[in-house]
């Protein structure tokens, strides 16, 4: 079940993440209060995934956890308390999978969140660790290798292959699932996404 993290449905709460910025920096008890509020929903809601039948969560930061819009203190603050919260409510969860988004992530800050069996991100993007980066940073699965951009825009199965085989280079095959980057758009061509 796809759970976004608490600082992130703060973010759709409001006009635009501008806003929400503005908020934090300028009455960061209002923020937090929220924070509060959203957390302990999601921790429910998280519980009631997994007794529903749920394996585990995949926990997606979007936009926030990423240095365009947070610097590291700002998501220390704001962010991981948060989120640890939420993912505490699945830790008895089969496999829970840390999605971190989008381009100059704070993936190195995140990998060492608990509760977390596999994590993904877009790898492919250059201001992100790469796979063999990221194997420096945790000993979880990485899924990942695959950009939804060469998905969305190649009409063959070549641009793919290509990527899934530089992904194995770079992970020796260990301790890797295969996936893409990030969600796979509809408009992807049947070529390239059919099996």
């Amino acid at each position: 079940m796809t759970v976004f993290n608490p600082i992130s449905v703060a973010g759709r709460l409001v006009q635009s993440e501008d806003v929400l910025l503005g908020h934090l920096r300028q009455r960061p008890e209002v923020v937090h209060a929220a924070l509060e509020a959203i957390t302990e929903t999601f921790r429910g809601y998280v519980a009631e995934c997994l007794n529903a039948g749920a394996d585990g969560i995949f926990f997606a930061t979007t936009s926030w956890a990423s240095h365009d819009l947070l610097n590291d203190q700002e998501y220390q603050e704001f962010g991981r308390p948060y989120d640890l919260r939420v993912l505490e409510a699945a830790r008895d969860a089969q496999f829970n999978i840390l999605h971190v988004c989008p381009s100059n992530n704070m993936l190195k800050s995140l990998a060492n969140y608990p509760h977390v069996h596999a994590i993904n991100w877009d790898d492919g993007d250059a201001t992100n660790p790469n796979l063999s980066d990221a194997r420096a940073l945790t000993g979880r699965a990485l899924l990942g290798g695959v950009s939804r951009d060469v998905l969305r825009r190649s009409s063959t199965p070549d641009a793919v292959a290509q990527q899934v085989r530089d992904a194995m280079r770079q992970t020796d095959g260990r301790g890797f699932m295969l996936g893409p980057s990030c969600s796979i758009s509809p408009r992807c061509p049947r070529p390239t996404c059919a099996p």
